[in-house]
């Protein structure tokens, strides 16, 4: 067996080091519920000059709409929710979120030059986009009582046991109302994952954020799913800290009491009746 030169064997390894992509210097990926600093918002910024229209490619949607069962699935409501419950999971998980994006070339070359991985550019871009969200979520939509109400609303369903096919059209609407509950409250609990402190950073810099960001981060992802009544109340509706206008009491001789009089009204009335009268001659 012939053996290699030193120096021709050297040559070897530095060609073959070369050609090699750079290493991640780490592997971890970034929680949600993790601080993001300054420099999280401007690697994303530098990945996006790289892409179509300097916009971050989207990922594989993050959030799942609400429930929509066909009327013919025989399964019983409980059934129907826990395959809801499951899908809903399985859209959370990286490798599912990184689907779109497994054979995006520029948004490779972007991430080999930033030594990140694909699953570490999507947590990172995850992380960012839902604290844009949290910080666009209606004041109204109070993230704990969303939480607790679908709770209980949630066991209620895992107690249905009737069949959805066997139900009349309303009552099949009326199942499908309460099980959005699952997607609410999927919503709620992971935008309050996010720290206040990432809330505050990206707010300071939305401007930037705007130009960069898919469309899907731009929202409040409450809005599709929310129940107007729960967030503002019943328009119109007499409130205790207010009081009731059937506890109002008074007299004619209240200070300030604007008590009506048939003089007035007939005052109001007399440029009509002269009209009338002039025309009747």
């Amino acid at each position: 067996m012939r053996s290699v030169p030193p120096v021709r064997l050297a040559a070897c390894l530095l060609l073959v080091a070369g050609c090699r992509e750079p290493a991640i210097d780490f592997l971890e990926v970034q929680r949600v519920d993790e601080p993001l600093a300054i420099s999280d918002l401007e690697r994303l910024e530098r990945i996006a000059a790289h892409q179509p229209g300097k916009r971050l490619p989207s990922l594989s949607p993050h959030f799942l709409p609400p429930p929509r069962w066909d009327a013919a699935r025989p399964a019983t409501i409980a059934t129907l929710g826990r395959e809801e419950l499951e899908r809903l999971r399985e859209s959370t998980r990286l490798s599912t979120l990184t689907q779109s994006n497994g054979r995006n070339p520029r948004l490779r070359y972007a991430l080999k030059e930033e030594g990140l991985t694909l699953e570490q550019y999507t947590s990172l871009l995850l992380a960012v986009g839902l604290a844009v969200q949290r910080g666009k979520v209606d004041p109204a939509r109070d993230l704990a009582r969303y939480v607790s109400d679908g709770q209980r609303e949630l066991r209620r369903l895992a107690e249905r046991e009737e069949s959805f096919a066997r139900l009349t059209d309303d009552q099949r609407i009326r199942a499908i109302d309460d099980a959005t509950w699952i997607t609410r409250v999927d919503r709620a609990r992971r935008l309050q994952e996010v720290p206040a402190a990432n809330v505050d950073l990206v707010t300071e810099h939305a401007s930037r954020l705007a130009a960069i960001l898919p469309a899907a981060f731009q929202n409040d992802p409450l809005a599709e799913v929310a129940d107007p009544i729960r967030d503002y109340g019943v328009p119109f509706r007499e409130r205790a800290d207010s009081g009731f206008d059937s506890e109002l009491t008074w007299t004619r001789n209240d200070e300030g009491a604007i008590v009506g009089t048939a003089p007035l009204f007939e005052e109001a009335r007399q440029p009509e009746d002269a009209g009338q009268t002039g025309m009747s001659r």
